[in-house]
């Protein structure tokens, strides 16, 4: 199991917790870190602006492209 950082502005983080909460992203310039996420992995969520932690999300799947826009 490794752990991760996920930063959230507040508006992507309202955005997240507006969904169904299945999904979060790499930037395309960071495709090379997220090929090391492997399920059971842990991303600690990161809220900048407000400098505080604001969850925790297992990692239930690998990863995968798309350029669907979610948040």
């Amino acid at each position: 199991m490794a752990y991760y950082t996920n930063i959230f502005s507040p508006e992507t983080y309202q955005a997240f917790m507006n969904s169904d909460k299945t999904v979060s992203g790499f930037r395309v310039r960071q495709k090379s870190l997220a090929e090391k996420v492997k399920a059971g992995d842990i991303f600690i969520c990161y809220l900048v602006r407000l400098s505080r932690r604001c969850g925790l999300l297992e990692v239930i799947d690998g990863p995968y492209e798309d350029s669907t826009p979610l948040f």
